[in-house]
């Protein structure tokens, strides 16, 4: 088989590995980010269920937003039985308290351990919003998110964070809420427009280190079976950002 091939993990959203050249990088972490409602939630449960049901990887979602149950009856519409692959041990979800936030850096041997007895090979953090606020200084963020990145990378999975972006500026480049972007592999931006009248969700792979990918905007689409992307760019004309 082919080596490239080998070190590639499919991303399970149609049309997203073609601007990836084939998937992400194993092991590599990767941050999505977008507004409220553009899809970039979806997008990190589906890596997780494809990962699950097509080629046999574990996943594991770490929550600090929504509650399991939300989580679980949010996905069911799409198909995607989370309390069922639960119960297989093929899924494992972790929902962190406010109170307990501040500590999970330190948590690298228990996540370690947990990843170890059930075989994740698949990491999404949604949202990683929460852990930055508890920082009082910029400098103890960067320092906080360089450690918090350094140790996710010691549970050699293949990892995908969400949060959201501060940019509504289309000409610049997104940035995320926290500035983690600096320290992860790839950043992938979810866009929610508004062009000719209509709502469009887009979709732009802005970084991925250690491989080729095409950085145009792409339209993207949340169907009854999850996040499309399509083959054609979009054109944004005067459209605003929601």
């Amino acid at each position: 088989m082919n080596a490239k091939l080998i070190n590639q993990v499919k991303s399970g959203i149609p049309g997203l590995d073609k601007l990836l050249h084939g998937g992400f990088r194993r092991e590599s972490i990767t941050v999505i980010t977008g507004s409220v409602g553009s899809g970039k939630s979806t997008v990190g449960v589906q890596f997780l269920v494809n990962g699950i049901t097509e080629h046999g990887e574990k996943g594991l979602l770490i929550s600090f937003e929504s509650p399991k149950y939300a989580v679980y009856s949010n996905m069911i519409p799409f198909g995607w039985d989370l309390a069922n692959l639960e119960r297989e041990r093929k899924f494992v979800f972790i929902e962190y308290p406010a109170s307990e936030m501040a500590d999970f850096a330190n948590q690298e041997g228990n996540l370690r351990n947990l990843i170890g007895m059930v075989g994740v090979e698949r990491v999404v953090i949604d949202s990683i919003a929460p852990i930055s606020y508890i920082y009082e200084s910029e400098e103890q963020r960067r320092l906080g998110l360089m450690k918090l990145v350094e140790m996710l990378r010691k549970l050699h999975c293949t990892v995908l964070v969400v949060s959201g972006d501060t940019e509504d500026n289309l000409n610049a480049m997104p940035r995320t809420t926290c500035g983690i972007e600096s320290f992860t592999d790839g950043m992938i931006h979810t866009y929610n427009l508004f062009t000719g009248g209509e709502r469009v969700r887009g979709v732009s792979v802005l970084k991925m280190r250690g491989s080729k990918h095409d950085d145009g905007i792409y339209k993207m689409e949340i169907t009854d079976e999850g996040v499309v992307v399509s083959d054609k760019k979009i054109s944004f004309g005067k459209s605003k950002k929601t």
